[in-house]
């Protein structure tokens, strides 16, 4: 049974009244600001460097993984992806912690540089939401779990710096 054109639009109005009632936390990378649903944000702990397990054989994006509440979470630098310098290293990092409502990304962590705090759907640019967003702050983005590529957990491919020439010649000595 097909739905009526009325339960079609009392459910897209529904779906609209949920997403105006929605809050969202604001981070801060560089210049950035990211928008973030908070339904997709379990927790937001604050680490120490130290407490990073760094993955050298994937991509810069991933900064590595952190044992937290009982369970691994593996960190994405929201600067490496934008590909933003380095910049200045903290030895306290702030991480935004994807919750089950990010699907395939749930668990992950975000490593921002800051939180600005929480906003209601109406303290926030119309265009933000829009899937253009062509009028809006250039520096305002709102955080799609999309964004993420499926390649960022494939390990790299070790190389050697060293040739194989440069190596029987160390040998040979």
């Amino acid at each position: 049974m097909n739905p009526s054109p009325d339960a079609i639009a009392q459910n897209d109005a529904s779906i609209q009244f949920e997403e105006k009632q929605q809050r969202y936390i604001l981070t801060q990378v560089e210049q950035f600001t990211f928008v973030l649903p908070l339904t997709l944000v379990a927790e937001i702990p604050i680490v120490e460097r130290s407490q990073i397990l760094v993955m050298p054989f994937y991509s810069p994006v991933v900064m590595g993984v952190l044992h937290h509440a009982g369970h691994v979470t593996p960190l994405v630098s929201l600067r490496q992806l934008l590909g933003i310098a380095k910049g200045f290293a903290t030895e306290r990092l702030t991480v935004v912690q994807l919750s089950a409502a990010a699907a395939e990304q749930a668990g992950l962590g975000l490593v921002v540089d800051r939180t600005l705090g929480m906003r209601s759907h109406s303290q926030l640019p119309p265009d933000l939401f829009d899937a253009v967003q062509s009028n809006i702050e250039p520096n305002m983005r709102l955080f799609k779990p999309e964004i993420l590529a499926d390649s960022l957990w494939q390990p790299l491919r070790w190389r050697s710096t060293r040739s194989r020439e440069q190596l029987s010649v160390i040998s040979d000595q």
